[in-house]
């Protein structure tokens, strides 16, 4: 499910893709790759500031990132927090 929430977020379809990704949250709640594509599906346009900041602080709490990754989550929370 996760994989597939990812691949929808990177096809551009968001609403799925958050769908998705909540809905595999609940079984995989950790998974650093499914918490970053649900961070960046919530900062693209429209923007959902609280759900967003929820998302992409939740994969900077994660133990196991990728350092590339946070950058660009660092940058969608500032992108937020405007």
């Amino acid at each position: 499910t996760i994989a597939k929430g990812c691949e929808l977020y990177t096809n551009g379809r968001t609403t799925d893709a958050i769908a998705m990704l909540t809905l595999a949250r609940k079984t995989s709640p950790g998974d650093a790759e499914g918490l970053y594509c649900l961070c960046g599906a919530y900062v693209r346009p429209p923007l959902r500031k609280e759900e967003g900041r929820q998302a992409c602080e939740a994969y900077i709490a994660h133990p196991h990132r990728d350092a590339v990754k946070t950058r660009q989550v660092n940058l969608w929370l500032r992108r937020l927090r405007r």
